[in-house]
């Protein structure tokens, strides 16, 4: 059965594909580039806000048809929408023949295999996936940087926002597997890495011994003058020719990381 994958929302989403569609090639499942094509259809969705989890129904919806008009024998729905929604979304649209949430994308693989049989693999599992530079990871993008993942979750708890509903609390994976995937990434070619969170200046806070890098000096042969991605390429003798990060809260930052970055700091008011 070939599989096709489409992706929706963040940075953050693209890399949870990209792990699937590693998982997924390493278990020798072919890949098609157009949906149109594909025995098996899956979207990564969002949930961020109302117009995200709006674009996530269309696409199912949308991709449903291939069904009728395409190769598809099954559609799996994947991501933020499934892991908010779990089960409902099963019942309220027929057409999906699987799901699966953001806490276990390992299980992608078994899911595909089963997804003829309208297998619902639960989602009820509590948000805690933290992936490592050993999972299988195929890079989707023709440009010459890739995203890599520092951390999962959030703590802010802004009204607007779910994501600590299904993603749950801030949580960082360890410095030296950060380290490990950007060198192999940069072994692959990639010329950048980007290093992104959903509060990427919270890196750190959660792990003891690995520190609040907000305050961290700033060394190695990094491009950016940003603390978080200067410490990562400083500590690699094989990292790419940049380092950068995104999706940094300003509430999060300290003066003194205002300072490091450029001597701006933060207005007060």
């Amino acid at each position: 059965m070939n599989v096709h994958l489409t992706t929706l929302g963040c940075p953050k989403n693209q890399v949870d594909s990209e792990l699937m569609l590693g998982m997924l090639t390493e278990a020798g499942f072919p890949l098609a580039e157009r949906a149109e094509d594909a025995e098996c259809v899956i979207v990564n969705t969002c949930a961020f806000i109302d117009r995200a989890r709006e674009e996530s129904v269309n696409t199912i919806l949308e991709l449903a048809q291939l069904k009728q008009s395409g190769s598809c024998r099954a559609l799996i729905v994947t991501g933020c929408l499934t892991q908010r929604y779990g089960a409902d979304i099963m019942a309220e649209m027929p057409e999906i023949d699987g799901i699966l949430g953001t806490s276990e994308l390992s299980r992608i693989v078994d899911l595909v295999r089963q997804a003829a049989n309208r297998h619902d693999w639960a989602t009820g599992a509590p948000p805690g996936y933290l992936y490592d530079a050993t999972t299988p990871r195929l890079l989707t993008g023709r440009a010459p940087y890739a995203y890599v993942k520092i951390a999962e979750g959030c703590d802010m708890g802004c009204t607007f926002c779910a994501i600590p509903q299904f993603r749950g609390k801030h949580r960082s994976r360890p410095l030296g597997d950060i380290v490990t995937e950007v060198e192999k990434l940069a072994q692959r070619g990639v010329q950048e890495a980007i290093l992104v969170s959903q509060d990427t200046l919270a890196y750190g806070t959660d792990l003891r011994g690995n520190g609040d890098i907000r305050g961290c000096p700033g060394s190695g042969r990094c491009i950016s003058t940003r603390p978080t991605s200067t410490i990562v390429c400083s500590r690699s003798g094989r990292a790419p020719a940049s380092c950068r990060t995104s999706t940094c809260r300003s509430s999060t930052a300290t003066t003194e990381f205002f300072d490091r970055c450029g001597g701006t700091s933060r207005r007060k008011g």
